[in-house]
């Protein structure tokens, strides 16, 4: 059958499987002790936690998950190389957005 509602939930079946095989790969990178980690559940739940999905809310959903995820990428930095806040995000954020 392929109705709408069973088309959407194929696509977001295949979302969900692609995300959790993409957050086991990540790539280290030499210039910073963060690895690019594949994978953002919440970016997910927000973009299809409304009816009719627009530009403006994708967008909105993006930088709230960016700095979701730089917000707790920094903290556990932080507490894993024993440095600062301002510190952990010079090393793990700032290279990416360079």
């Amino acid at each position: 059958m392929n109705s709408p509602r069973t088309l959407n939930a194929a696509f977001a079946s295949s979302f969900a499987a692609l995300t959790a095989i993409g957050g086991m790969i990540s790539v280290p990178l030499p210039f910073s002790p963060v690895p690019i980690v594949a994978g953002a559940f919440i970016l997910g739940k927000l973009v299809v936690s409304r009816r009719k999905i627009g530009l403006r809310w994708m967008l909105a959903s993006m930088v709230l998950c960016t700095f979701v995820i730089c917000g707790l990428g920094v903290s556990q930095l932080s507490l894993w190389m024993g440095v600062g806040l301002e510190k952990a995000a010079a090393i793990g954020v700032l290279p990416f957005l360079i």
